[in-house]
Order: C-alpha cells, then structure tokens, then sequence
C-alpha cells in the first residue's frame, strides 16, 4: 500500500466523521478512497490501516 492510499483513507475517515457526527463504516470509507469499490484489496487496505491506528500505531 502506497503512503498516498493511506492518507487518503485517514483523510477520508477524518471527512466521513466530520460530516456524518460519528466514525463511518469501513465501507464507507472504501467506497470514498476506491471509487465505489468495498471489497477485496480495498477494505484490507482499509482495515490495515484503521486497524493500526486503533493500536494506536502510526498508520
């Protein structure tokens, strides 16, 4: 995973939560990184990276 995807999915998540007053789902944040996308590759990129900060390691 490149260093842009996951800023994108921190910004995403950051935006999704700003504009819905909770922490979205990590379909939702798949859906908003990769174009419609919610399976596969893009939801364990997705997972990998909230997972990481949730351990509240640097993502």
């Amino acid at each position: 995973m490149s260093a842009a995807e996951r800023e994108a999915i921190l910004a995403a998540r950051e935006t999704l939560e700003a504009s819905h007053g909770h922490p979205p789902s990590r379909r939702a944040i798949c859906r908003e990184v990769f174009n419609g996308a919610t399976g596969g590759m893009a939801y364990r990129k997705v997972q990998a990276v909230l997972d990481a900060v949730e351990a509240g390691e640097e993502a």
